[in-house]
């Protein structure tokens, strides 16, 4: 425990799993390059975060948050936005990450994890897994994960936002 740890090096001990730094604010790229710690494993449980006192802009009248209701089925009655676990890319997220051990090891095997926005539809960038420190293959895809046409730029970047497309 408290031991150094990251993606590209050893693995933690049995019952412990490598976490980044508490308060990172990239936590996946301190684990890259090997700046978090080994911990005790904790079965992580998603927390309420209640919304300000007021109305929510949004919310400007009840037929607005009426019409708002009917359009977007992962609101609730009470006005929560729900993760919809039947999303798209949060369904295989959600298989992908079943599939793989807890601890990631080094290994030459390519990973193709879904990058999914707060709703669990696929964000505009895709990328398999980089191997050391060259980065995956990136391509650009629609919200229900279907590849769209894209064009890499001289220096290497993918825009994917809708003024890049060719």
């Amino acid at each position: 425990q408290g031991e150094p740890c990251g993606v590209y090096t050893l693995s933690c001990a049995s019952g412990l799993r490598c976490v980044p730094p508490p308060r990172d604010h990239s936590p996946l790229q301190a684990l890259l390059q090997g700046r978090g710690f080994c911990a005790k494993y904790t079965r992580m449980v998603p927390t309420e975060r209640p919304h300000p006192p007021g109305p929510h802009p949004s919310h400007s009248s009840d037929i607005e948050r009426q019409r708002h209701l009917h359009t977007c089925p992962e609101v609730m009655r009470s006005g929560a936005v729900l993760i919809s676990s039947q999303a798209p890319c949060r369904k295989l997220l959600n298989s992908v990450l079943r599939g793989l051990e807890l601890t990631i090891i080094q290994s030459d095997r390519d990973i193709y994890i879904p990058n999914c926005d707060t709703r669990g539809f696929y964000r505009k960038k895709q990328c398999r897994s980089s191997k050391g420190m060259q980065r995956g293959h990136c391509w650009c895809v629609d919200e229900l994960g279907s590849p769209v046409p894209s064009r890499a730029r001289d220096d290497g970047t993918l825009p994917c936002d809708a003024r890049s497309s060719p």
